[in-house]
This record gives structure tokens, C-alpha cells and sequence, in this order.
């Protein structure tokens, strides 16, 4: 330890990083209003197919789209498919990106600074991404059948990097549950 800067006799030391560490108590919660919502969508993506005009799939369900999709969307949902999204829109609005961010983070924890900080960067980004999509995706629903096409890439761009950073957090997560099991099998070898 070394003598603080500012010249008192108080010790200085390294800031340790804090770890996130696997709890059960905290998982499952998240785990069960996780999978709440995904049930939710389900049923309520039923329900949206069951009123479209003609079959297409929504937004948040692409991996990137043109604002020529958009328009095609919007329009092939109808009236009833677009009061439902709208519904739909507003429960993933904040809650969905949130509760998979912490079910992100707190699945198989990172082990070292470094992976943890690539897992919140990649659940951090979903997050962002989502959000992002959410607005664009309730401005067209609001302002239907105007879409600018500006809009439409911007929303785009949150679509692509809400899949991309999903995936690529759901990798890290199976890296770590790889961590584990090799650790758990070199433990009973020793």
C-alpha cells in the first residue's frame, strides 16, 4: 500500500472488481417473469397473426428490414393487427429490454473483469438496441401510414444490434457454462 497523494498518512489502495456471482434467488425471479413475458408475446403473436390482412411478421421478430418492409408490415397487420402490436409494444417497451438484460448478466456470470465487461457491453447494447426499436416501431404504429424512411433505418439499426448483441451475450453465456464444466471436471480430477 502506498501513502494517498494528497499527502495524508492514508493508505491508498487498488479498487477490487466486484464480480457478479450466481444466485438463485435473484435468477429465478427473473428466470419466471422472463419467461412471463415470453408466454405473453406468444399469445399475444397469435393473436396478431390471427388479425392480419394478409400473413407477414412483425418487426421486432425480423433481423433487419428496409423501410419498404415497414410500410409492407404496417399495412399487412390491419387495423385490429396494429391495435394489437400497439399493445404488445408498450409491455416490451421498457420491461422486456431490462428483464433479459438482467437475466443476460446473471446467467452463468463472467469470471474475470475481462468477460464480464464483453457481457455488458453485448447486454448493455441488446438493451439499447431494443429501446431503440421500441420507440421507432411505436412512432409508426401512432403516426401509420406515415413512415420516414430515416426513421425506418434508424429503427433498423436498433433491430440489428438488439439480435446481434443477443446472440453475442448468449455466447459468452455458453463460454462461461463451458468454464464451468471444465472447471467442475478438473476439481474431480484432482
Amino acid at each position: 500500500m502506498s501513502a494517498a497523494r494528497d499527502g495524508s498518512s492514508h493508505p491508498t489502495t487498488p479498487a477490487t472488481p466486484t464480480y457478479r456471482v450466481f444466485a438463485w434467488n435473484k435468477w429465478v425471479p427473473i428466470a419466471a417473469i422472463l419467461a412471463a413475458l415470453l408466454a405473453y408475446f406468444r399469445i399475444r403473436g397469435g393473436n396478431i397473426k390471427d388479425a392480419m390482412i394478409r400473413p407477414t411478421v412483425v418487426l421486432d421478430a425480423r433481423f433487419g428490414f428496409t423501410p419498404a418492409t415497414v410500410r409492407d408490415t404496417l399495412s399487412a397487420l390491419g387495423p385490429q393487427g396494429r391495435k394489437l402490436y400497439v399493445e404488445m409494444n408498450r409491455v416490451d417497451f421498457i420491461l422486456t429490454p431490462l428483464v433479459l438484460r438482467e437475466f443476460l448478466l446473471n446467467t452463468f456470470p463472467p469470471t474475470s473483469r475481462r468477460s464480464g465487461a464483453i457481457r455488458d457491453t453485448f447486454a448493455n447494447a441488446y438493451a439499447l438496441g431494443d429501446i431503440m426499436e421500441n420507440i421507432f416501431v411505436m412512432m409508426f404504429l401512432k403516426g401509420y401510414p406515415t413512415v420516414w424512411d430515416p426513421f425506418a433505418w434508424a429503427c433498423c439499426f436498433g433491430n440489428v444490434l438488439k439480435w446481434s448483441a443477443l446472440y453475442a451475450a448468449g455466447l459468452s453465456i455458453v463460454y462461461e457454462f463451458v468454464v464451468y464444466i471444465r472447471g467442475g471436471v478438473e476439481a474431480r480430477r484432482q
